[in-house]
């Protein structure tokens, strides 16, 4: 362990001086003071998040978001409404990689999402459902606002059964 920690230091001294933690990440993994299933990007411990394994596997997340998302184009616009697979997968990636979000949750997500939205005027189709630049250049993301609810809701649920107290 001392050994390890004389190395972390040693990597923020070096990165004080422009060398990169990504240099030093194998030493790491070689060591066994780091997941292999888990990557850095950037310059920062901070920054550690999952590798999504590749886009065969996002391949069957869109295609269970196609059994959520009707076929043909949405009304007014001619979009599809289940978007293009290589543009989703490729923003599935991006998404879950940032926020740690799991299949499940993109799933229960968007079944949440196409349940909640009844005026389908409101709806967004699935490429903008996950992340969408807005005209100002701000990205907002419909997908990461549900997962947040059910999150809260979730949170909510446990709490709320924690507290209960039955009368005999």
């Amino acid at each position: 362990m001392q050994k390890c920690l004389k190395h972390l230091l040693a990597c923020f001294h070096l990165r004080d001086k422009g060398s990169r933690l990504l240099d030093h990440v194998e030493w790491f993994r070689e060591n066994g003071f780091m997941n292999p299933d888990y990557t850095v990007s950037g310059t920062g411990l901070k920054e550690i998040k999952p590798i999504v394994s590749s886009k065969d596997d996002l391949s069957g997340l869109y295609d269970r978001l196609k059994e959520i998302f009707p076929s043909g184009n949405q009304d007014g616009t001619g979009y599809p409404w289940r978007g293009v697979r290589s543009i989703v997968v490729k923003k599935l990636a991006k998404i879950m990689a940032d926020n740690g979000i799991t299949e499940d949750e993109v799933i229960r997500a968007a079944e949440l999402y196409w349940s909640s939205q009844f005026d389908s005027r409101k709806r967004r189709i699935l490429t903008y459902f996950i992340s969408k630049k807005e005209k100002g250049g701000e990205e907002t993301s419909d997908l990461l606002e549900m997962v947040q609810r059910l999150k809260n809701e979730d949170e909510y649920r446990d709490n709320s059964s924690d507290s209960l107290v039955f009368a005999d």
